[in-house]
């Protein structure tokens, strides 16, 4: 059994290449923006871009998984963010995501987040998935790899 898990990881890590998008990919990145966010027009893109990149020293930027090809599959937002206990968490962000069956996309995403974590010299990681993203067979896999529910984040419109 262990080594069936093993295999799969191996197999998911050379299926979908984790890496930080360039400003050129960013651009390019809005068509699956669009697709999970038909609301979010080229200009808010392009306002959000412009956001992201002021960071005033701190550590922040895009993540694309793409296959093979070249196509992404995923885009996500991380930024290093203080903790109330005063550690220092790779704090990685959901922005869009083409779904494929299995758990090949969180195995990536989470690889490449504790390689970022091991770069920056970050102890913990806090991903912040939309609710369609985490299948039981994802829950299993990242309860695997250490993952544990850890807050309900609840978003509305302000009253007034």
């Amino acid at each position: 059994m262990l080594a069936a898990q093993e295999a799969r990881k191996d197999v998911t890590v050379d299926f979908f290449r984790a890496q930080r998008v360039t400003s050129a990919e960013a651009q390019v990145a809005y068509g699956l923006v669009a697709m999970s966010h038909p609301h979010v027009s080229p200009a808010a893109w392009s306002r959000y871009l412009r956001a992201q990149g002021r960071h005033g020293g701190q550590e922040r930027g895009l993540i694309a998984l793409k296959d093979s090809r070249g196509c992404m599959h995923a885009l996500f937002a991380f930024a290093v963010a203080p903790s109330l206990e005063g550690e220092a968490t790779l704090h990685v962000t959901e922005l869009a995501a083409a779904r494929l069956p299995g758990t090949t996309l969180i195995d990536s995403l989470v690889c490449f987040a504790n390689k970022l974590a091991a770069e920056l010299g970050l102890p913990a990681i806090q991903l912040d998935l939309q609710p369609s993203a985490v299948w039981e067979q994802d829950r299993e896999a990242m309860a695997q790899s250490g993952f544990t529910l850890d807050r309900v984040t609840l978003r509305g419109r302000a009253a007034g």
